[in-house]
């Protein structure tokens, strides 16, 4: 086998590096690159950010309104969930706005709290620290001047000074919290209709949100027999595959080494099943001579190694170059 024994630097010298990015093939939703001068432990971390902490939509909450086939509520919640819906979060981080105040703990300060709930139907979080509460909100951008002049007029009349509302982008966290899409179906297979069996797809439910798109129109939601009907409403809202995989972006998130590809010619003896059983066609005989064809390509399968019998052909893994590769659902583009 390949000899595993390199030792890599620790965790806190692998975040000193600086590593080389050498795009290998991109195609939508799928990219595959190269990282030089890095370790499998910030590689690993690289990879569960991606499926971990990169924020999606997916329906989350489903009211069911009428329900007449064989499945039950929650088998169809859980199928909505997993329907892929495509958004941009860049566009939906422009479309709000965070409002908030720092303002020093008081009883001045905690009526203004109340006066400024009271204001909006805008739910507004109050976070206590250090002696200090900050009174934050995340709003649609269009009513986030408003609202700021509402709460200076309101700081004016509590006597505060030195209080000033701030209007900034939201964070993921804060979008996430505020996010909520719309979706409905409404199906039906009347009896004495001409189908049999209606299949209802993931393109017969309506998004009232125009910036959210279906990944695919083609996905069977549930099958109805004559006389069976399905409406239900439910909401899509941001998350995280830290909570549940229907929200992880990518399909396929993975590494490995680099390969190392060392052939001996002078012990080669030209038979070339090396380059038959090769699953990735990196081998090929060349006017008898046998040479390595797209390296990078290698999956360290070393099928090559089991064939040679005369031990011309060794491959091995260089610790310090990961091949990274990465597939998308479709619901966010690989930039985002």
């Amino acid at each position: 086998g390949r000899n595993t024994s390199t030792r890599f630097k620790t965790w806190k010298e692998s975040l000193n590096v600086k590593p080389s990015i050498t795009i290998l093939e991109k195609r939508p939703n799928y990219i595959k690159f190269l990282v030089e001068n890095t370790t499998c432990h910030f590689m690993n971390y690289f990879r569960r950010v991606i499926k971990r902490d990169v924020p999606t939509l997916a329906i989350e909450d489903v009211f069911i309104v009428e329900n007449t086939t064989v499945y039950d509520g929650e088998r169809i919640a859980h199928i909505l969930g997993l329907i892929p819906l495509k958004v941009s979060i860049r566009k939906l981080m422009k479309r709000y706005k965070t409002i908030e105040c720092t303002v020093e703990k008081s009883e001045a300060a905690e009526e203004l709290y109340k006066k400024i709930a009271s204001s909006t139907h805008h739910p507004i979080e109050c976070i206590e620290r250090d002696g200090m509460l900050t009174m934050k909100m995340t709003v649609p951008s269009e009513e986030a001047r408003g609202l700021v002049k509402t709460m200076r007029e309101l700081i004016k009349e509590s006597g505060l000074k030195k209080v000033k509302p701030v209007s900034r982008p939201p964070t993921i966290e804060e979008l996430m919290k505020v996010v909520k899409v719309r979706v409905e179906l409404t199906a039906e297979n009347p009896s004495g209709g001409k189908k049999k069996i209606l299949t209802v797809y993931s393109g017969n439910m309506e998004i009232n949100d125009p910036a959210v798109k279906l990944v695919s129109k083609k996905i069977p939601i549930i099958k109805l027999a004559p006389g069976q009907r399905l409406v239900f409403e439910a909401i899509a809202v941001l998350g995280t595959g830290r909570k549940h995989a229907k929200w992880q972006p990518v399909s396929i998130c993975a590494y490995q080494y680099a390969p190392i590809i060392e052939v001996d010619n002078a012990l080669c003896t030209g038979c070339g099943r090396c380059v038959e059983i090769c699953p990735d066609k990196v081998l090929k005989m060349q006017n008898g001579t046998l040479v390595i064809e797209n390296a990078l390509n290698c999956s360290l399968c070393e099928s090559c190694m089991e064939v040679c019998d005369v031990g011309a052909i060794n491959v091995d893994s260089d610790p310090t170059k990961i091949i990274f590769q990465c597939e998308g659902i479709g619901n966010l583009d690989l930039e985002e």
